[in-house]
């Protein structure tokens, strides 16, 4: 939804995204493409309307187009990274004219995170608003929940040193009471260093009971150490200036452990008639407030680097980039020793593992593919479609047995994290740690939006692996257009030419009455071979259409088809000295149109023919198999390459289809013939071991009548 201001920032707010064009009908487009994410979208119509509006507003990102008037996408680009408000907000350029390698490394030059030339995806732009969008959600929930915990903290330590000061000042009796309940630590030093008063709050943050402090220095109370030595050192100074020092930090160590206990403490003098004749001292433990700045410096550490792993996935574009950097990231996110990252395989049953950081080869060298239905962390966080984290290997020996011997191979923690685009499973991201760990919810947040970021990065490969398939698909069904077209016109250009010129001498009546029958001859042949040519089209323009049936549907022999059809080739494979053999091992029945049947068989033999050289062999064997009829047709010839030999039966397609081909024919019988025989409920294959080694066309059909006794006819 377009709007002319962000709304302020608050735990819930909605991001706001700047659309910057000089072109309204671009501005829109745009709108439309991100108005399903529910984000504040903000029109600017030049560099200068996208500053004025960063003044005065906070953007989760910035959709930014190149090629503006007066101030164009690079120049606004420079000036949002110099304020110190705005360098941080992400920039996607958008141009539909510079669209060079030089362009786009100028606009990353300027700080941007992506550049997409026009036209665009729009499930690509949209993905990357919304991953920016949500990334700057997270550090403004943070942010304001920072700031809140931290001003009320410090509000409750203010509030609470002012009460005990007020108190203080009342009387000596309320003095005494203040300092003996204050939740602060108070203690009041004589000129001689020793503690006069000291509250119960100090005494147990010194560890020493008040009774035993009373009247001593805290050389004779306190463990001999820098902390110590510091504090004395304090207390001499404010005697000795009579200038107060206030909210020291101290990291006191906590006995019996390594951890430390921080405190702000503050010396100030007390004066009568204008000496300085004691110095109180006050302690407030901030060892929680610590604890809290610590853990959202980590929060904040950790959310830097997921937008760092934003932007790298936002340039990954095949599966394997995104895992290299999702292992990457995983490992050094939580110190992990090992990380790997399978995917799911197209059939969803097993994973492939795509890439490992940290194993032995001998580890994961007998697992390239891992069963989903096996049950391990990684394949059950697949199914489950939640993570798993095992803080010991004894907890996940409980769950998985056969995994117990990992720990003596290092393993200690683990842990396994799905890779989930959309509810639906796209892999496994698992790391594996040498020592206990007890896994945070920091760590869980941050290891399953890594996941998520990693999911989307994948899915933006797929999309990207489509969008080339799809775009290499089209240029090669284009080029074989243009090549059907140039050989269309070349064989029916040969016998228009051929034909024309006999005729002509035939009207010019200057061919001698020997030669005027062979001219009727060739003239009828050629009138044939064209008809044959268009009958190919219209065949193939009725597969097209979904129009081309059988036509007057019988039981008949297919042993009488196939003597049929090597009979009605035998003259051209004379014409080559090839030797056509036939064995017929039944007369069982098939229900089928026999002038579609005969098409099929006479195609097949044709091609073998067309295909083997002077001197060589097809033969044609039928048999009963299994239920169905089978007929083989195998030559000796040329043979088919086995990178085209999955499209031997694509319309349009030949092994050799320039102008300089040695065969003629348009690659229409083969495609023809396959879609004839799934007619007749049967299926057609092709074998070849490759050039030079011969070709064998293997064709099955359904039974008609399973009474007719096996018989066998060799021809």
């Amino acid at each position: 939804m377009s709007q002319e201001i962000c709304p302020p920032s608050s735990p819930s707010a909605v991001p706001c995204v700047l659309l910057v064009d000089d072109h309204p009908a671009n501005l829109l487009a745009l709108e439309v493409v991100l108005e399903p994410l529910g984000l504040h979208l903000m029109r600017a119509s030049s560099g200068r309307d996208a500053l004025r509006q960063l003044l005065s507003n906070e953007f989760a990102v910035i959709v930014l187009d190149v090629n503006m008037p007066d101030m164009d996408g690079f120049e606004t680009a420079a000036l949002v990274r110099r304020l110190e408000r705005t360098r941080e907000i992400p920039i996607i350029f958008i141009s539909a004219f510079h669209r060079d390698d030089t362009y786009q490394a100028k606009g990353y030059a300027h700080g941007a995170v992506d550049y997409l030339p026009k036209p665009f995806n729009p499930d690509i732009l949209r993905a990357k608003v919304a991953a920016f969008a949500e990334l700057w959600r997270r550090a403004e929930n943070l942010r304001v929940r920072e700031a809140m915990l931290f001003e009320r903290e410090r509000a409750e330590l203010v509030a609470r040193e002012k009460r005990a000061q007020a108190e203080a000042a009342n009387s000596a009796a309320v003095l005494d009471a203040v300092i003996a309940g204050a939740p602060i630590g108070i203690a009041i030093f004589d000129v001689h260093l020793r503690c006069e008063r000291i509250n119960a709050a100090l005494a147990e943050m010194h560890g020493v009971p008040a009774d035993a402090q009373v009247g001593r220095t805290l050389a004779e109370t306190l463990p001999e150490g820098p902390e110590t030595a510091t504090t004395i050192e304090r207390l001499e100074r404010v005697f000795d200036t009579g200038e107060p020092l206030l909210n020291l930090e101290v990291a006191r160590p906590v006995p019996g452990g390594s951890r430390h206990r921080y405190s702000l403490t503050s010396y100030f003098p007390v004066r009568v008639e204008g000496r300085v004749a004691r110095v109180a001292m006050t302690v407030v433990d901030v060892t929680a407030l610590r604890a809290a700045e610590a853990r959202a410096a980590t929060k904040r550490q950790n959310l830097h680097r997921l937008m760092s792993v934003a932007a790298a996935l936002s340039e990954a574009h095949t599966s394997q980039q995104v895992a290299e950097i999702a292992v990457a990231q995983g490992r050094a996110s939580l110190g992990a020793k090992r990380a790997v990252l399978g995917v799911l395989t197209e059939d969803g049953a097993e994973l492939a593992i795509l890439q490992s950081v940290g194993f032995e080869e001998t580890e994961l060298s007998p697992w390239p593919y891992v069963p989903l239905t096996h049950p391990l962390p990684m394949t059950d966080a697949v199914r489950e479609q939640r993570p798993l984290f095992f803080e010991s290997a004894a907890a996940a020996a409980d769950r998985y047995p056969q995994i117990s011997s990992l720990r003596s191979l290092g393993h200690e923690a683990l842990a396994a994290v799905p890779l989930l685009f959309e509810e639906r499973g796209l892999g496994v991201l698992v790391l594996s740690f040498d020592e206990r760990r007890a896994f945070s919810e920091a760590d869980r947040a941050q290891l399953t939006t890594l996941a998520r970021l990693c999911a989307q990065a994948m899915e933006r490969a797929r999309l990207y692996d489509a969008e080339a398939r799809a775009r290499a698909e089209a240029e090669t069904a284009n080029r074989a257009k243009d090549e059907f077209l140039a050989l269309l016109s070349h064989e029916l250009r040969s016998p228009l030419n051929a034909s024309l010129g006999w005729t002509t001498m035939l009207r010019d009546n200057i061919l001698p009455a020997e030669k005027r029958e062979r001219a009727l001859v060739t003239v009828e042949r050629n009138i044939r071979a064209q008809v044959a040519l268009i009958e190919d089209l219209l065949d193939v323009s009725r597969i097209v259409a979904g129009k081309l049936q059988l036509n007057s549907i019988q039981s008949l022999e297919l042993a009488g088809i196939v003597e049929s059809a090597i009979d009605a080739v035998r003259p051209a494979a004379e014409a080559k000295s090839i030797s056509v053999e036939g064995l017929v091992e039944t007369q069982d029945r098939v229900h089928g149109d026999p002038g579609r049947l005969l098409q099929i068989v006479t195609n097949l033999l044709g091609n073998a023919i067309k295909f083997t050289p002077k001197g060589g062999f097809v033969r044609v064997h039928l048999r009963r198999v299994d239920g169905s009829l089978e007929l083989s047709v195998t030559d000796n010839g040329q043979g088919i390459s086995p990178a085209f030999l999955p499209h031997v039966f694509d319309k349009f397609r030949q092994a050799d289809s320039g102008m300089t081909r040695t065969h003629g024919g348009l690659g229409l019988g083969l495609a023809i013939v396959k879609h004839l025989v799934e007619l007749h409920g049967g299926t057609i294959t092709a074998h070849s071991e490759g050039n030079g080694k011969g070709a064998v066309f293997v064709m099955r059909v359904p039974i008609a009548d399973v009474t007719a006794r096996p018989t066998t006819r060799p021809r």
